[in-house]
């Protein structure tokens, strides 16, 4: 499971290239001219200490803040899936991609698919971002350091993609062995700080404010994505009993 990262997503996304995605897409006329005029012939500059930067144009990005940024941006990356084999989850900047590895072929058909991969970021001006990419192996029998995979960032830059034991997607903690333990020590941990920060700063308070910060700050944390990571070792439902039977 190769977890990848866009850096710098919203801001890379190429006018151009995108209006040609839209039109075929079948977005065309006043609306594609409309969808221009939103993101075309900007300008930004920097203010530091009283003093403006010379104004640049933008030639590049979809605007932060907006609720048609988003929406453009998904569908500057909507076609990706369709350039690899392997399966591929998207969300926002995210990029989920796995397969199962049985045999020689398999690895050597995901490694080939990460090259498509990075073929199709520098088609449509898409940058993989190296800290956050790294790799999960699921397995029992096979050691994870045999299994090495790489991503060609440009013509003489490679760099292998950090074969870890655990990593962090869309805010849950997926291991090796698949255990949630170590997801369940993370939200315990960050569940008990929020706690402490509500008892020293909410002590004089009435009874239904704490209540109202504990469900929004504390319980919300633990139930984000329950029904995926729901434990089922005793230790692991504790840990996040403990929480619960502490008041505010």
């Amino acid at each position: 499971m190769a977890i990848l990262d866009f850096s710098k997503a919203f801001d890379t996304v190429p006018h151009r290239r995108l209006l040609g995605k839209l039109s075929t897409y079948g977005i065309n006329g006043p609306i594609l001219r409309w969808i221009e005029a939103f993101f075309v012939d900007r300008v930004q500059g920097v203010v530091v200490e009283g003093f403006r930067s010379q104004e640049d144009k933008v030639l590049s990005g979809v605007p932060h803040g907006t609720v048609l940024g988003p929406l453009l941006f998904l569908l500057h990356i909507n076609d990706l899936p369709s350039v690899v084999t392997s399966q591929v989850k998207l969300f926002a900047d995210d990029c989920l991609l796995y397969r199962p590895i049985l045999s020689g072929a398999d690895r050597v058909t995901l490694q080939r698919d990460l090259d498509s991969l990075e073929k199709w970021c520098d088609t449509w001006g898409m940058v993989q971002c190296k800290e956050m990419s790294n790799n999960v192996h699921h397995q029992r029998k096979v050691p994870s350091d045999s299994l090495i995979y790489i991503m060609h960032l440009c013509a003489h830059v490679s760099h292998v993609l950090s074969s870890v034991q655990e990593s962090k997607y869309l805010g849950i903690t997926f291991t090796g062995e698949l255990s949630w333990s170590s997801h369940v020590r993370s939200i315990h941990n960050r569940a008990n700080s929020t706690l402490g920060f509500l008892r020293r700063n909410l002590r004089r308070c009435p009874a239904k404010v704490k209540e109202t910060a504990y469900i929004t700050l504390v319980r919300s944390t633990l139930e984000y994505a329950a029904p995926v990571w729901d434990p089922h070792l005793a230790r692991d439902c504790d840990l996040l009993e403990k929480i619960q039977r502490h008041p505010v």
